[in-house]
């Protein structure tokens, strides 16, 4: 079953079905604020290619039997869009106890030695403290990203969150810490060399929509022992209720997919989800997609897509329908 998860500008889970986060009460609400959208280009319209926009990450493999190890078991995603001195960046960290995420609006930013043209090197570093309260607790966790240049248009680091989540009778101390991989859209769109194409090579990059604080989407693949992939990619989910409409952001983690010998794979999955909020009970359908092709120059390609349907019994309340559309992706070794 799919993990549909969701980042609010507190940062609150709570669980609503098996594997299953929603943010602050229905699935739904899940109050976070996205933008336009962007899409990539091809390669030979490298000057649309921009080399202040990034996005990565990191995915770690969940190993062993059963259905726990159909996804993976943490990792990061995090983009950012840069203008120095200043910088703005959002950060999600999958973990099953220190979760969190959210923009980072005012992060700093600097030049750096190791640039080469348009693929530039820069150091980043960007703060954000979030609290919330629970039938436990106040929780307090501090996400600090660092970066700085790994190669041309590549910036290598880490997203460290620490403090304590009182999520359950026992506070839980947080000290996570990701080593993570930012790729320029400029080094995406038209790298300056091939990589390679070894599907054991974690993959990150670039997913073609836009999230607060107006920073890009972004994907992250990696290989599972068994020679399956894990992804998971944040999205912009468009919501409609009647007359209403607006806009809401999270994150897919997508069950495990097997990698075919032409380098081509493709996931769905469909399912239902029940639970319970404050308004009653309620059941949420959802559907994610994830295919694509890992090309001759090492870069994996293709598309991503969410949709999802909450209905409450007897028709109490409008449904609400959301759906991000085909989302193009390019992620690279």
């Amino acid at each position: 079953m799919s993990v549909l998860a969701s980042v609010n500008g507190a940062g609150r889970t709570r669980r609503v079905g098996p594997r299953f986060a929603a943010v602050g009460g229905l699935a739904l609400a899940l109050g976070a604020t996205v933008g336009g959208l962007a899409s990539p280009v091809p390669a030979a319209q490298a000057a649309d290619a921009r080399p202040n926009t990034w996005s990565g990450g990191a995915l770690a493999p969940t190993g062993g039997p059963g259905r726990r190890a159909a996804y993976p078991g943490y990792g990061a995603l995090v983009s950012l869009v840069t203008a120095a001195p200043r910088a703005r960046l959002h950060v999600i960290l999958i973990d099953p106890r220190c979760g969190m995420g959210g923009a980072i609006p005012r992060a700093r930013a600097a030049a750096a030695p190791g640039g080469q043209g348009a693929y530039a090197a820069l150091t980043v570093r960007g703060r954000r403290t979030q609290r919330y309260r629970s039938r436990f607790g106040t929780t307090k966790l501090t996400a600090t990203v660092d970066l700085s240049p790994a190669s041309p248009g590549v910036l290598g680091g880490t997203l460290r969150v620490t403090g304590t989540a009182r999520d359950t009778r026992r506070p839980h101390r947080c000290n996570v810490s990701v080593p993570i991989v930012v790729r320029s859209h400029q080094a995406l769109l038209a790298p300056l060399a091939p990589g390679t194409t070894d599907i054991a090579a974690p993959r990150t990059g670039l997913a073609a929509a836009t999230i607060r604080p107006r920073v890009p989407a972004s994907i992250a693949l990696t290989r599972r022992e068994d020679g399956r992939m894990h992804a998971v990619w944040s999205f912009s989910l468009r919501c409609r209720s009647g007359r209403s409409s607006r806009t809401v952001a999270g994150y897919e983690t997508a069950r495990a997919f097997a990698v075919r010998a032409d380098g081509s794979f493709r996931s769905t999955e469909r399912g239902d989800l029940r639970g319970r909020d404050g308004s009653g009970r309620f059941v949420t359908r959802f559907a994610a997609v994830v295919r694509g092709r890992i090309d001759a120059d090492g870069m994996a390609r293709g598309t991503v897509s969410n949709t999802q349907t909450t209905k409450r019994p007897g028709g109490r309340g409008a449904s609400v329908r959301c759906r991000t559309g085909s989302r193009r992706f390019v992620a690279a070794p």
